[in-house]
């Protein structure tokens, strides 16, 4: 019985001796999450999701965690991809969302952001995700958002290891993801590749039409970096799925084939100096074929469809970080070079002849933004961005945004955020330079935007 009895009280000592081991690692990754490191409260009401809620949620691609935005949803496009619209009863797709993996923002000048294209991208490799409403459109430099959702890899020193993921669901799609991140002589890398077979559930519509969104996708990532001198990122994605319901009201065949290439090259230097450089190339082909047809810009109507496009984007952005007694100072420059070509326009099997608008645009950028501790609970930032566009063929166009946010600190549980921002939506490729269903029209002018939401 005393044998027993010892055997027992030595169990229990070691059950609590697992459970307070379990909470004191629990306590230390908490305490080193990489989103402590990363995210700006100043630039928005920010959502943070851990990889720790990641895995909770059981998130496997960037469209299960937007699903859980308040005030948004999900829906599918015409052309099979899922985008963000505002809920109830949008079915506006939002345009204006930026996506960056790390610090390079993912580009589409076919429709405006890079989310619909990188929706179903796989989370395997990602540490942390933060997500921000009412964005700051001047610290995350480029053209405006009005929501700005960041993606940041695993940190290889960190990591160390290679891992396989793979997946299979009751509907017959599968995933493979495969990470190798290592660190060597003052050097870390990162590399990610993921495989995937989606298939979703077919609709039929009265008059006996198939919707249907079936795919294939592939993507690669990989970066090297020196700590403090150098970073350098390349990525890849591919994607062929079923066309939706494409441009008519009959679709009887289609398919949308997207590939999408980007390098980027970070060079930090002293002072706070940081120069970015990239270049990305998208290619967009689509075919739809209507039973009932399609009338395209000429008002002839085709039964088949086919259209490709490809784009070219090359960025530089020069930056600057100063601190001045309590003011945080952020100077920088961007110079964003874009050009489309549309190589394959083709109705019926015959090539047509619409009407094309710009296919050239250079934005020239200047910002500021200053972030003033009142005290180490009330922060006062304010910004300013001269954001010049040139297309070559209309009148040059000069854009400007103001922001002005406050910070208050209440308590560790409780602050308050409140931003007004004067800003601005510039025009989307597909209503300035080309669409096969109606005329576009290069001399559409930026429509304000002033954003001024409750606080929270």
């Amino acid at each position: 019985m005393k044998l027993l009895l010892i055997y027992v009280f030595l169990g229990s000592l070691l059950i609590a001796e697992e459970a307070r081991l379990d909470d004191l690692l629990s306590q230390y990754r908490e305490a080193n999450e990489l989103s402590y490191e990363t995210k700006r409260d100043t630039s928005g009401h920010i959502i943070v999701f851990t990889r720790s809620d990641l895995d909770k949620m059981q998130a496997y691609t960037l469209n299960d965690v937007l699903k859980t935005i308040k005030t948004h949803t999900l829906m599918a496009t015409k052309l099979g991809m899922s985008t963000l619209v505002k809920t109830p009863y949008s079915e506006k797709t939002i345009s204006t969302v930026k996506v960056f993996i790390d610090s390079y923002e993912i580009t589409s000048l076919t429709s405006g952001t890079g989310l619909t294209q990188f929706g179903k991208m796989g989370l395997n490799f990602i540490d942390h995700i933060e997500v921000y409403q009412t964005s700051n459109a001047i610290a995350f430099n480029g053209e405006p958002g009005s929501m700005v959702i960041k993606l940041y890899t695993k940190e290889p020193s960190r990591e160390n290891a290679t891992a396989l993921q793979t997946s299979v669901d009751s509907r017959g799609g599968s995933r493979a993801q495969i990470i190798e991140a290592n660190s060597f002589e003052g050097y870390t890398y990162l590399a990610n590749l993921d495989v995937s077979n989606y298939n979703s559930k077919e609709h039929i519509i009265p008059d006996g039409s198939k919707l249907s969104r079936d795919g294939r996708r592939g993507q690669f990532n990989f970066n090297i970096a020196k700590k403090d001198d150098f970073k350098v990122e390349v990525g890849s994605a591919v994607e062929k799925n079923e066309l939706f319901s494409g441009f008519g009201r009959s679709i009887d065949d289609g398919e949308f084939y997207t590939k999408n290439f980007y390098a980027q090259f970070t060079k930090y230097f002293d002072s706070n100096i940081k120069l970015i450089i990239n270049a990305s190339y998208e290619n967009v082909d689509l075919t739809n074929g209507d039973s009932a047809g399609m009338v395209l810009q000429d008002n002839s109507v085709s039964n088949f469809l086919e259209v490709q496009n490809s784009s070219e984007v090359y960025n530089a952005i020069l930056e600057k970080r100063h601190t001045q007694g309590n003011h945080e100072l952020l100077f920088g420059t961007q110079v964003k070079m874009r050009n489309i070509s549309i190589e394959k326009l083709k109705s019926d099997g015959v090539d047509k002849e619409l009407v094309v608008g710009p296919k050239d645009l250079n934005i020239y950028m200047l910002y500021f933004e200053d972030t003033y501790s009142i005290n180490s609970d009330n922060i006062l930032t304010f910004g300013a961005k001269l954001d010049y566009y040139d297309n070559h063929q209309t009148p040059v166009s000069t854009q400007h945004i103001l922001r002005l946010g406050y910070l208050s600190t209440l308590s560790d549980s409780t602050s308050i955020k409140a931003f007004v921002q004067k800003g601005y939506f510039y025009p989307l490729f597909s209503e300035t330079t080309f669409s096969p269903l109606y005329y576009t029209n290069a001399n559409l002018e930026s429509h304000l935007q002033i954003q001024s939401p409750p606080s929270s």
